[in-house]
């Protein structure tokens, strides 16, 4: 049997050669016999929306921190994986798409700035890498939601509670049999135990430099409902379960959720220690040097490069010299100590909670307590 082991080492170059040379007329023949489904932009468009997200991902290799460079790709690719070809409704799509791509712009101006040094802007990536808003920070605030066993114990209590019966004649309004309380309860969000107890360590003990609003008054754990509305009448049960939805969406408004622990002792070494060599801001790739010599009409010299071949020749018109067609956005160095600022103003933001299983309660840290455990510890040390 003819193997690839019974060949020689020519014989077995010329056996790849003609097995990937098959490979490749098979596929060609299956592209020629699938029929290709017919795209609903024209190529100028799906051409823009490639070169736009090309750019976005250009510019994200130059951010100073190696975390931010990972999320913003997966972001920026996440986000327009969600609206490619068969995702989505071709109408959705189709009016989507300006708007879409007007939002890409601006975070792809917003990265142009923050890669040249810009410090505003760099905080609003640093704001979106490190979930203190953006889509990261839903994704860290739902195990924060899940429904602990109290609530459930509750809601089914009260289930329980309305299902005996405590007349027999029955609800005596219309407005009593309209409604059921057993889904109204079910409509009803409540704070779990450990969304109650980061709330409470966020209102006493987090940083007064944050993003969002911290709860002051313990009173806002809870929806303050009237009792009378203003026709000095008993609050309808539907003006309730909106005032509670309200409530309920207010507050998890002012939530900083915590960070995984490998996150959070990354950036609490950033924050003491400076940035690592791979979280300093990266130097701009050079554009490619263009060969001397360009070829000229009826020479007969080989072209060996593209560069070689003149502009008009591949019909390409430049623009006029005094017409800028960007921008330019001037590039600023940021320094060690600029960056450690940075990282120390994100990490006071984040706390870090973890289950005390001796002690039977949860125990958050909040960065800039961290930080001032260790500037006290280094001046003892010195002192």
């Amino acid at each position: 049997m003819l193997t690839r082991r019974n060949l020689s080492a020519d014989a077995c170059r010329r056996w790849s050669a003609t097995t990937s040379r098959v490979r490749s007329l098979v596929h060609a023949v299956r592209q020629k016999r699938e029929p290709k489904a017919e795209s609903i932009f024209t190529d100028d468009q799906t051409y823009e929306a490639r070169s736009l997200l090309r750019s976005i991902l250009r510019e994200a290799t130059y951010l100073p921190d190696s975390e931010a460079r990972r999320y913003i790709r997966a972001y920026a690719v996440a986000r327009f994986r969600d609206y490619r070809h068969g995702s989505k409704p071709s109408d959705v799509l189709r009016s989507r798409r300006d708007a879409k791509i007007k939002e890409a712009r601006k975070g792809l101006s917003v990265l142009q700035r923050a890669a040249a040094g810009h410090f505003k802007c760099f905080q609003k990536v640093l704001l979106l890498a490190y979930g203190r808003t953006g889509r990261r920070r839903h994704e860290l605030m739902r195990p924060l939601l899940e429904v602990s066993d109290e609530v459930s114990t509750a809601r089914s209590t009260a289930r329980e509670a309305s299902a005996t019966p405590v007349d027999d004649e029955g609800p005596s309004t219309a407005s009593e049999k309209s409604f059921d309380v057993t889904s109204v309860l079910d409509k009803l969000p409540r704070l779990n135990g450990k969304l109650r107890t980061l709330l409470m360590s966020q209102m006493n003990e987090a940083s007064p430099d944050v993003t969002r609003k911290n709860p002051k008054h313990i009173y806002q754990f809870q929806p303050q409902i009237p009792e009378m509305n203003a026709w000095k009448r008993p609050m309808p049960i539907s003006r309730q379960v909106n005032m509670t939805k309200t409530w309920y969406a207010r507050t998890l408004d002012r939530v900083s959720p915590p960070l995984p622990k490998e996150d959070w002792h990354r950036l609490k070494r950033l924050a003491l220690d400076g940035p690592s060599p791979e979280d300093r801001q990266v130097a701009r790739r050079k554009p490619a040097i263009v060969l001397k010599g360009p070829l000229q009409s009826g020479s007969s010299r080989p072209v060996t490069s593209a560069a070689q071949v003149p502009l008009s020749a591949l019909g390409i018109e430049l623009t006029r010299p005094g017409k800028r067609i960007t921008r330019s956005i001037a590039p600023r160095k940021l320094s060690d100590r600029q960056l450690r600022r940075l990282f120390t103003w994100i990490y006071a933001q984040c706390p870090l909670m973890h289950w005390m299983s001796e002690q039977g309660h949860w125990k958050i840290e909040w960065g800039h307590r961290a930080i001032q455990q260790a500037v006290r510890r280094s001046s003892v040390i010195k002192g």
